[in-house]
């Protein structure tokens, strides 16, 4: 009886296993197609989706005229559990840096540690992100500028957002392949080179 129990629990759990298996590998596929269109239908002939292992996570990247540009996937580890966040980025030179976050989203830590990290808090910008810099001044004019007032309502969907001084990452959580379809991809690039231009346009 217990062997018969020790073969049907092992059955169990290579079906489990194969289910997950073949579920993984799917969804990823479907990723990988989905850079693939958002290059031939974009017109991003010099960008390429690559996927090192079949259940690895797939990334793209590429170029928006002299900007490089990518997307690819990272994991945050936490004491109980882990978040897939999809991430974007493009190439930018600015003299400064600016990190947003959105309010109540972190759990809080200590104001110092942030102090050294991502600079002081510039108040007065916006409630629903917590701005830190260590150049009040060059932050406060890139928030003017009307290619980021032009965004600022779409950054809500991004947690953290770090501007500068030599990339533009915008990270959220994944929410299925839908976030990978190229449309959805090309709005973030768009984004995202906007966001490059005003900070570009600060000296």
């Amino acid at each position: 009886m217990i062997f018969q129990l020790t073969i049907l629990f092992s059955i169990l759990m290579f079906a489990l296993a194969l289910s997950m298996f073949i579920h993984t590998y799917r969804s990823r596929r479907k990723i990988l197609k989905n850079f693939e269109k958002f290059a031939r239908k974009f017109g991003a002939s010099q960008g390429r989706a690559v996927q090192k292992s079949i259940l690895s996570f797939p990334t793209y990247e590429g170029k928006d005229g002299e900007k490089s540009i990518s997307a690819f996937f990272h994991i945050a580890e936490g004491k109980q559990t882990s978040v897939i966040y999809f991430t974007s980025a493009i190439d930018v030179k600015a003299p400064f840096s600016v990190f947003l976050k959105k309010e109540q989203f972190y759990r809080p830590i200590q104001n110092n540690r942030l102090d050294k990290s991502a600079g002081i808090l510039v108040t007065d910008i916006d409630p629903r992100f917590e701005v830190r810099s260590h150049d009040e001044a060059r932050t406060r004019a890139f928030f003017k500028n009307d290619l980021v007032l032009k965004h600022i309502a779409e950054l809500e969907k991004y947690p953290a957002i770090q501007c500068g001084p030599d990339a533009i990452i915008i990270s959220k959580p994944y929410d299925g392949v839908k976030d990978t379809l190229p449309e959805s991809i090309a709005d973030g690039f768009a984004i995202l080179k906007d966001l490059s231009t005003a900070m570009e346009a600060v000296h």
